[in-house]
């Protein structure tokens, strides 16, 4: 039974993530032009030339802590907004998937 809920659950997380990749381009782009504060905020982000650790963990906490609803634009808050569900979905799902895969490595084994 367990095991036949990984494969279900790897389709919204693939969605999840595509849409992720997605929204967080279309994001970092809209913020570069109009909303310059909040990407020189965020380190300058972009998808490919300046994506590090740093910025997305300054992307990150801008999201969970709700900064982008100080934003004057109210695109930038619904975008931003939307990632940060999308942020909590995948973290939900991801965090589903690690312990399912624990229980079937160390939980009770079929008869």
């Amino acid at each position: 039974m367990i095991n036949q809920i990984l494969p279900i659950l790897s389709i919204p997380a693939g969605i999840g993530v595509i849409l992720w990749l997605s929204s967080l381009s279309r994001f970092q782009a809209h913020i570069k032009k109009f909303d310059v504060d909040t990407f020189n905020h965020l380190g300058e982000p972009n998808m490919f030339s300046n994506n590090n650790a740093t910025n997305l963990f300054k992307l990150i906490n801008y999201l969970v802590k709700k900064e982008y609803q100080k934003s004057q634009n109210n695109l930038t808050r619904k975008k931003a907004g939307f990632l940060r569900v999308l942020f909590n979905f995948l973290a939900i799902v991801f965090l589903l998937c690690t312990i399912l895969n624990i229980y079937l490595l160390f939980g009770p084994k079929p008869s």
